[in-house]
């Protein structure tokens, strides 16, 4: 299979890790960028955590002999805390805060633009179907237990969208 340039998809990693940056800096969340498919790391405290990584990428040739759509899903792990620590309610407190933060923070930026100086990706994001826009978080896979050792921790997988037309089918 064919794949798009390197720094493009570390430029939709950069942009996406800095823009939850940007919403979660108060929160104290700390963000771990990983370029791979479905390669997290082991947590560790402070948590919340949120970590970002490459789920796939598809390409629709269908829209034009001189372009292509590339739509990259990111996978953002959501991890709340360990269970079984905390007072009753605080990793369900911190999730929900999270998950509030992260789809205010793709609302207010669709086209990916910069956090502290809105800059534009430098390549012509889509709309999806129905209107949707070109960045948009979808509604989580269910809140989980994730195991990594012997700890298990409190959390979900969400998934961000982010359509792309690049010129040229070099790919």
């Amino acid at each position: 299979m064919a794949q798009p340039p390197d720094n493009l998809m570390d430029l939709i990693l950069d942009r996406t890790v800095s823009i939850i940056e940007a919403k979660l800096d108060s929160d104290g969340a700390t963000i771990f960028k990983k370029v791979g498919k479905l390669g997290f790391d082991m947590p560790g405290g402070p948590y919340p955590q949120v970590q970002v990584t490459l789920r796939g990428i598809t390409f629709d040739y269908s829209f034009s002999a001189d372009w292509v759509v590339l739509t990259f899903s990111l996978n953002i792990r959501v991890i709340a805390g360990p269970l079984g620590q905390g007072y009753k309610g605080q990793n369900e407190d911190r999730h929900n805060e999270v998950i509030m933060a992260l789809f205010n923070a793709i609302n207010e930026k669709p086209q990916l633009e910069l956090p502290t100086s809105n800059a534009a990706m430098g390549y012509s994001l889509v709309a999806g179907t129905g209107g949707t826009r070109p960045a948009r978080m979808m509604s989580n896979l269910g809140i989980v237990g994730f195991q990594y050792g012997e700890t298990y921790y409190f959390g979900s997988d969400n998934v961000l969208e982010v359509k792309l037309q690049v010129k040229g089918r070099a790919f």
